[in-house]
């Protein structure tokens, strides 16, 4: 609107303090009805070049002529995000795009249309991101959102946003299923999933702060957060919840499992390298019945390198590990992880430690004394090579058919009693 417009002016948009209003410029509109039309293929502030053909009054065209007062904000609108929400739930989502400030204070109210389910207000976040909240919408469907600028209406954001039914979130199976109170760790659920661009996780109250869904959406990579020091005495289940778009959680039959659990002891320290023995480990809050991807960890302290072997778990206080009968001597600390992931912290004497040895390199020379009478206790000096120290009570001989305990003195020798009454050859 304006003066002296006129069939056959020209008209076009050009960016804000920066454009020119010269002849050349292609992108001019033909007034016609003191209207015209406008396609822009950029977002910005345009100010108006215009420029009068006098058409029919004998008079001469006038150059374009710039009227910065004239502007026009041209905005883009992008894409939503999430892009969707549940069945009955209300969700907060951000239209994502450019030029939301361009006018400043006098830029128009936003709102935001979803389908025919009515509108919401909306609130400029910065020049890229305006926010709205979405109604409460029942059934499964897929719904267009559109987003009106004042009296403009009807700028299409999306044909596709979705409202789903978080019940079609299915979890089959969890790894790891358990893990200590502040683990740090991604946890893996498989089964069937939606990502609707901010896919989310919650272990009980505790919610992931990164997760992401396979290209299949089978399999939903969720990272556990630390949970509070509050939570260090609570041990036992956690519900997991699933949002396909980040803030509607819906529960599902799967938990995750805390434990506050501690190594102490150990009843074996060495065995043959050559076979696997049971070696006995005393604790305490070891999860049982025992998870199936516990496993036991023998690090040799010189190499670092490690061996893993099966675990089980006699109840809250014992497991068991078969020890790696690597076929060499070697020295091992041992770490119980119970969840195959982490090992449970050691107790007051630090991680238990283990020793492999050559039994072909043990050897007994010779008893003294070789004899005594059956009517008195014998005791008995032992005398050979390699004999080692691995702890009270683990230092046995075997004389006729019966176990004794032995005292280690050294590598050379070691010193049991046989009782009297006994009789027989030691080994």
């Amino acid at each position: 609107s304006g003066q002296n417009i006129g069939d056959n002016d020209y008209a076009k948009w050009v960016e804000e303090q920066t454009g020119s209003c010269d002849d050349s410029d292609a992108q001019l509109s033909r007034v016609t009805g003191s209207s015209a039309s406008f396609t822009f293929t950029s977002a910005g502030l345009k100010e108006l070049c215009y420029k009068w053909n006098y058409f029919g009054t004998g008079f001469s065209a006038s150059p374009f002529l710039l009227h910065p007062l004239v502007r026009v904000a041209v905005m883009s609108f992008d894409r939503i995000l999430p892009s969707g929400t549940a069945i009955g739930c209300a969700s907060n989502v951000q239209i994502l795009g450019f030029g939301f400030t361009f006018l400043g204070d006098a830029s128009p109210p936003f709102r935001c249309y979803f389908g025919d389910f009515g509108s919401t207000s909306a609130r400029v976040v910065n020049d890229t991101v305006i926010e709205c909240s979405t109604p409460l919408i029942q059934g499964a469907q897929y719904i267009t959102v559109n987003v009106s600028v004042g009296s403009l209406q009807n700028l299409t954001v999306s044909t596709s946003f979705r409202v789903y039914d978080p019940s079609d979130v299915i979890i089959t199976s969890i790894a790891p299923q358990a893990g200590s109170y502040n683990l740090v760790s991604v946890v893996k659920l498989a089964g069937s999933f939606l990502d609707l661009g901010a896919v989310s996780c919650r272990f009980g109250s505790f919610t992931t702060s990164l997760a992401f869904i396979d290209p299949i959406n089978s399999l939903l990579s969720c990272l556990k957060p630390a949970f509070p020091d509050t939570e260090r005495e609570r041990t036992g289940r956690y519900s997991i919840s699933v949002a396909a778009n980040g803030q509607c959680f819906w529960p599902t039959s799967a938990t995750f499992t805390t434990y506050n659990a501690k190594v102490e002891v150990s009843a074996l320290s060495g065995a043959p390298a050559s076979a696997g023995v049971d070696m006995l480990i005393s604790g305490v809050g070891f999860v049982f019945p025992g998870l199936p991807s516990g496993k036991c960890l023998f690090t040799d302290v010189l190499t670092g390198s490690s061996v893993e072997t099966a675990l089980r778990t006699e109840n809250t206080t014992l497991v068991h590990c078969l020890t790696p009968a690597a076929g060499i001597p070697r020295t091992y600390t041992v770490g119980v992880l119970l969840n195959g992931l982490e090992a449970a912290p050691p107790g007051v004497f630090g991680a238990p430690e283990f020793s492999e040895y050559d039994l072909k390199s043990v050897r007994l020379t010779r008893a003294d004394p070789p004899a005594g009478p059956t009517s008195d206790a014998n005791v008995i000096t032992l005398h050979g090579f390699n004999f080692s120290n691995f702890g009270t009570g683990q230092l046995v001989v075997r004389a006729g058919n019966a176990l004794y305990t032995a005292a280690f003195l050294d590598e050379q020798r070691a010193r049991f009693t046989l009782p009297a009454g006994s009789s027989g050859a030691g080994s």
